[in-house]
């Protein structure tokens, strides 16, 4: 990328339209809330009110404490007890309940902040 800093960069951002990367330090790469849509439910077919899960982004992550959802549009907003590293948009969601059963799965996150 032909730039210096004193730390490790990451890939914070891609933008196809302006060719541009956007990048930052590790720290910048923490969020604690997602939105995902492209839900696929095993167990119920929605969430009533907020509901505590366990939510993992990305095939390799670990479940994580987090209170998730549903929006009027269908989508799902998770927000997790402590903040995640790299949960981009793209990654998928999977929400847990009881620790092991899969409530709700491929869900593809759209925002996370």
């Amino acid at each position: 990328m032909g730039i210096a800093a004193e730390r490790p960069l990451y890939v914070l951002q891609l933008d196809a339209q302006k060719n541009e990367v956007v990048v930052g330090y590790v720290e910048e790469t923490l969020q604690s809330t997602v939105t995902a849509d492209d839900i696929v439910w095993s167990s119920k077919a929605s969430l009533e009110g907020e509901v505590e899960v366990q939510a993992k982004i990305r095939s390799t992550g670990y479940p994580t404490e987090a209170r998730a959802h549903m929006n009027g549009d269908g989508t799902i907003t998770a927000v997790f007890s402590d903040s995640v590293k790299a949960a981009t948009v793209g990654q998928s969601l999977v929400l847990y309940e009881g620790g092991e059963r899969i409530l709700a799965g491929g869900g593809i996150i759209k925002e996370a902040f």
